[in-house]
C-alpha cells in the first residue's frame, strides 16, 4: 500500500490528540489552525475509513487505536491514545471528507515548520529525532485527493497575479471553483469557474470552510482596493455578478476606463435578460447596472434604455401595432403617447406615457386593467381629469 508520509520540526504529545478547543495558534499571526479541534476531527475521520495514521513524536510511536463501547443501546467507537481511551468517537466531524483529514494533518505540519510531504510504497514505520513523523494509507478516497493534489493544495501552483491578501490563478479551462486559505482549501462546491483565489485571510468555520459572503466580501475588498486592469477583465470575464460591488469607486472606475479606450465594450443582467443580444455585443463585458450608469454618466457608453432609471428599463422597438389598445383608451377619454418595446411588465406608466411589451399575449381590454392595476392612485386620477 501506498502511504503519504507528512514531517514536521518539534514533537506532537498525546495531548495534542486529545485536548478539544486547546490551541496553541489561534492568536498567532501567520498559523493555520486556531479551533483545537482540527487533529481531532482529522483521527475520527481516518478511523472510520480504515485509514488509521502512524504518529511518531521523535522515535517514540504515538499508538492510535480505538475501543468499542456502549453508550445507553448504541455501539459506539472510542478513539485511545497510547491504550487510554479518550473522549473522542470515530463518530465526530460526520460531515468530514478525505480532503479535510489530510488538510488538517498537513495544516499543523505547516504551522510547525520545516514540513515535508512524500509518499511512499510499504515504508518502514519509523521516526526521527526532534520531528514528528505521520504515515498516512492512501486508500480510497485519500488516493483521489492526492491524485487531483492542486485542487486541494495551493502550494506549488503558479499564480497569475498576487498582492499582500491573495494570490489569483486563471485557468485555462472551466472547473471547481477554488478558495484557499494560506494555501489549503476552504470551499466545498460544485460551481465552476476559470478563476481560483487563495486569501491570506478569509472567514472559515470550525470546519474551516468558507461560505459564499465571506467570498464575495474578500473581492469586494480587493476590487475596491485596487487591481491592475487586465486581472479586473479576467474577473468580469466570470459573469459573478456576486464577486462585484454594487458601485464603482475611484479605482474601479479608471480601470472602466481604461478598458473603454481599449475598445471594450459593456452590458448589464437587465440588458441582457430583457433585449437578449439585440442590442448588445456578444462580447460585451457584463457590470452592475450602477457601474453602467457611471460610465453612462461619464458619456463613455450609451444605453438603448428609453427610460434608464425610470419605473423600469425599457428598449424602445415599436415591433407591436398599439392601435387598438389606443381605441380602447379612448373610449376612456385618455389619449397619450403609446410605445411599445423590450421591457418586463406587459404594460406600465411613466411620467405620461404608456409602455407596451412588444411580444405581450394580453389581449387589449386586458392591457388596460393590467395598466390601471399597476398605476398609483395620484396617476389615475390625473389621467381621469
Amino acid at each position: 500500500m501506498n502511504y503519504l508520509r507528512i514531517t514536521n520540526k518539534g514533537l506532537i504529545c498525546p495531548e495534542d490528540l486529545t485536548l478539544i478547543g486547546s490551541s496553541t495558534k489561534r492568536d498567532a499571526i501567520g498559523k493555520i489552525g486556531m479551533f483545537g479541534s482540527g487533529w481531532k476531527y482529522a483521527l475520527a475521520w481516518l478511523l472510520r475509513n480504515d485509514a488509521a495514521p502512524k504518529i511518531f513524536s521523535g522515535n517514540e510511536e504515538i499508538e492510535i487505536d480505538f475501543n468499542i463501547k456502549m453508550h445507553r443501546a448504541n455501539a459506539v467507537n472510542v478513539i485511545t491514545v497510547n491504550g487510554i481511551e479518550t473522549s473522542l468517537t470515530t463518530e465526530m466531524g460526520p460531515k468530514w471528507t478525505g480532503w479535510m483529514a489530510i488538510r488538517e494533518v498537513l495544516s499543523n505540519a505547516i504551522d510547525e515548520g520545516e514540513h515535508t510531504i512524500t509518499t511512499a510504497w510499504l515504508p518502514e514505520f519509523k521516526g526521527a529525532k526532534d520531528q514528528t513523523v505521520v504515515y498516512i494509507p492512501m486508500n480510497g478516497e485519500l488516493s483521489d485527493v492526492m491524485l487531483k493534489f492542486d485542487s486541494y493544495f495551493a502550494f506549488y501552483r503558479k499564480h497569475s497575479w498576487q498582492n499582500d491578501r491573495v494570490r489569483i490563478f486563471f485557468k485555462s479551462e472551466e472547473s471547481n471553483l477554488n478558495i484557499y486559505r494560506k494555501g489549503i482549501r476552504c470551499y466545498d462546491t460544485s460551481s465552476r469557474s476559470k478563476t481560483d483565489f487563495d486569501f491570506n485571510e478569509i472567514n472559515i468555520s470550525e470546519d474551516r470552510l468558507t461560505g459564499e459572503s465571506a467570498i464575495n466580501s474578500e473581492i469586494h475588498a480587493l476590487l475596491r482596493n485596487g487591481v491592475p486592469t487586465n486581472i479586473l477583465k479576467r474577473i468580469l470575464l466570470e459573469e459573478r455578478l456576486s464577486w462585484l460591488p454594487s458601485e464603482a469607486n475611484d479605482k474601479i472606475t479608471t480601470n472602466l476606463i481604461e478598458l473603454v479606450n481599449d475598445g471594450e465594450k459593456f452590458t448589464t443582467h437587465e440588458l441582457k435578460k430583457i433585449a437578449g443580444m439585440l442590442f448588445s455585443d456578444p462580447n460585451a463585458l457584463m457590470i452592475p447596472a450602477a457601474w453602467f450608469k457611471k460610465l453612462q454618466d461619464l458619456g463613455l457608453v450609451k444605453s438603448p434604455f428609453e427610460n434608464m432609471g425610470g419605473k423600469q428599463p425599457f428598449i424602445r422597438t415599436d415591433a407591436k401595432d398599439t392601435s387598438g389598445f389606443a381605441y380602447q383608451l379612448s373610449a376612456l377619454n385618455i389619449k397619450m403617447p403609446i410605445h411599445s418595446g423590450k421591457c418586463e411588465s406587459d404594460v406600465f406608466y411613466d411620467n405620461g406615457a404608456l409602455y407596451v411589451k412588444d411580444d405581450t399575449n394580453l389581449s387589449d381590454k386586458e392591457l388596460v386593467g393590467d395598466m390601471f392595476y399597476g398605476m398609483s392612485r395620484g396617476d389615475i386620477i390625473g389621467l381621469l381629469n
